[in-house]
């Protein structure tokens, strides 16, 4: 697994239990949550849970992770990112999104209902923070 970047999340059950179903696992293995996720590294698939009052030293040590705290589907929707997979990934015509279910789109490219399938296209992450950024707080990036 490649998986493209590396975010800061909420730790909540669902969140936890979402990277666990895309085969990440738990760096630290810590019994009792803390208030913060963060994927320490996308090429390893880890993720390791830290205090909210470290929080800064985390982003200044990792500067290109991408804050999604407060924005659980535009969390989900990025740790999903990666290229040898279209498994849970979120796929858009630029009007309609869906979301692949399969490990790779092109099997049901012809059920989805998008206005040209040619213009089906994995959802960039740029596209993923406009899309999902009206549903919470505007995430930085």
């Amino acid at each position: 697994m490649n998986f493209k970047y590396s975010c800061i999340g909420d730790n909540t059950p669902e969140n936890r239990e979402w990277l666990e179903k895309l085969g990440y696992k738990d760096e630290l293995q810590l019994k009792h949550p803390t208030p913060i996720i963060v994927i320490t590294s996308d090429e390893l698939t880890q993720y390791a849970q830290f205090y909210t009052s470290s929080i800064e030293k985390v982003k200044e040590a990792y500067p290109d992770l991408i804050d999604c705290t407060g924005n659980d589907e535009l969390f989900r929707a990025v740790t999903a990112m990666r290229d040898d997979s279209d498994y849970m990934q979120w796929f858009t015509d630029g009007v309609k999104w869906t979301l692949c279910y399969e490990e790779n789109i092109s099997k049901w490219r012809d059920i989805y209902n998008f206005r040209d399938k040619s213009l089906i296209h994995k959802a960039t992450l740029e596209e993923l923070i406009n899309h999902f950024s009206g549903f919470h707080h505007k995430s930085e990036v």
